[in-house]
């Protein structure tokens, strides 16, 4: 059986650390874009999205050396299959009954407004993704975006150091 306080905790860590990498991965594309100056890249690059950071990032690698266009293609390959549970996690609805919990999982679906069917005064809601887990795969899933994190300060350390 899962706590209801523990399933909390952990969605609040997952989703303060994936803030924290969303943030981090911005300040690495502004760093590699314009490392003299990341603060007039942070002024173009203002607004993006975290998957449209992510591909700039391995378009941006491409303009620096092997080593670095390496870890960065590394970083993508752990980072980016994390966008998907990111959202269906934060914005998704959470069953977190004591059903589930007693089975030791939790149930969480995403919810899509559906175009109008029929005629135009008639919207309806559909089921998005819908995903059981138990508090194991979440804690992974934790562990998985610190790793995403750990891995960005590490290559931001590099580049620092190389100025």
């Amino acid at each position: 059986m899962i706590a209801r306080d523990d399933i909390f905790k952990i969605l609040g860590r997952v989703s303060v650390l994936f803030s924290t990498l969303e943030a981090e991965i911005a300040k690495l594309l502004c760093v590699l874009v314009h490392q003299e100056e990341p603060m007039l890249a942070a002024t173009v690059l203002e607004r993006n999205s975290f998957a449209r950071n992510l591909e700039l990032l391995k378009k941006v690698a491409r303009f620096r050396d092997t080593r670095i266009e390496s870890r960065v293609n590394r970083l993508l390959a752990i980072t980016s299959p994390l966008i998907e549970n990111r959202n269906l996690f934060v914005h998704g609805c959470w069953d977190i009954s004591h059903k589930l919990l007693d089975q030791g999982k939790v149930k969480v679906s995403g919810w899509k407004k559906v175009s109008y069917q029929g005629n135009e005064s008639r919207k309806t809601w559909r089921k998005g993704t819908d995903r059981t887990l138990t508090y194991q795969e979440l804690r992974e899933y934790q562990a998985e975006v610190m790793r995403a994190l750990k891995m960005t300060k590490e290559l931001l350390q590099i580049l620092e150091n190389d100025t």
